[in-house]
């Protein structure tokens, strides 16, 4: 949301340095290495961070993205109190990269994002929108060059505004839509394939 003062780019360096800091065993390194084991993250532990596409991207009227339930909700002034709205938000979707790059710069080796469906799917079923689709494809490559492990979370929530449609006069419910098979990330973060109904 917009916010006035500190900006989330100025705060995030020193939240992970200040997060990575309170989760470093105390004392010298033999101290440390004397820790319990179960008081010591495992090796394989991924330090990463996770978001929610609409608290991110901004872009809401771009490339093609249809309204979702949320920009209706926060265009009503009653109920949002100081009316700030994610229309620009963190700009991630103009500024992925910069994003990146903090995540980078703080060491994380994940990266939990949303696709935003509204983007995607701008009338909520039908036509795919190839620069809603083409906008996480950059976001995938970009997390992969940085040896970032991506992973996508199918719905958080932001479904394109409209459930029904008038078709011919008549109010019609789009179709139930068959479970989708989603083959895994090529980075080996799992095995198989999942899947899931949206």
């Amino acid at each position: 949301m917009n916010n006035e003062g500190v900006t989330r780019r100025a705060l995030a360096p020193l939240l992970a340095g200040s997060t990575l800091a309170a989760t470093a065993a105390c004392g010298p390194q033999g101290a440390r290495d004397q820790q319990p084991a179960s008081r010591k993250f495992p090796t394989d532990f991924k330090w990463g961070a996770a978001t929610s596409a609409f608290q991110i991207e901004g872009s809401l009227d771009v490339d093609g993205r249809g309204p979702s339930i949320w920009d209706v909700f926060q265009k009503n002034p009653k109920h949002i109190i100081d009316h700030s709205t994610a229309d620009v938000a963190c700009d991630s979707y103009r500024r992925y990269a910069d994003d990146i790059a903090l995540l980078a710069g703080a060491n994380m080796s994940a990266y939990r994002f949303s696709i935003s469906w509204s983007r995607v799917l701008p009338e909520g079923a039908g036509a795919v929108n190839d620069k809603g689709l083409d906008y996480y494809s950059r976001l995938t490559d970009a997390l992969l060059e940085k040896k970032i492990e991506p992973f996508a979370t199918l719905s958080i929530g932001t479904c394109r505004k409209r459930c029904s449609r008038k078709v011919d006069g008549q109010i019609a419910t789009p179709p139930s839509v068959s479970p989708i098979t989603v083959p895994s990330l090529p980075t080996g973060s799992a095995t198989g394939s999942r899947t899931s109904s949206f």
